[in-house]
């Protein structure tokens, strides 16, 4: 989920997803405040950028297979 630390959402976000090897698995534009991805069990590094402001986060997916994970930017 993209969205201002206001909580206003957010579109137009970059999203880079790599394994734990450092090889990038996804690269692309997300169009709106919700992103969605099936990935296997294992640790994940996912950048999202906005406006130019990269929000890095560290993911782990273990058997549950199901993670929400929130990326917010200062409101400009």
């Amino acid at each position: 989920m993209f969205a201002s630390k206001s909580g206003a959402y957010l579109s137009d976000v970059g999203v880079n997803i790599a394994d734990s090897t450092g090889r990038t698995l996804l690269d692309i534009a997300c169009d709106g405040p919700w992103f969605l991805a099936k990935l296997p069990a294992g640790d994940y590094q996912i950048v999202a950028t906005f406006a130019g402001n990269a929000v890095r986060q560290h993911v782990s997916v273990g058997a549950e297979r199901l993670k929400t994970v929130d990326f917010r930017w200062a409101s400009e």
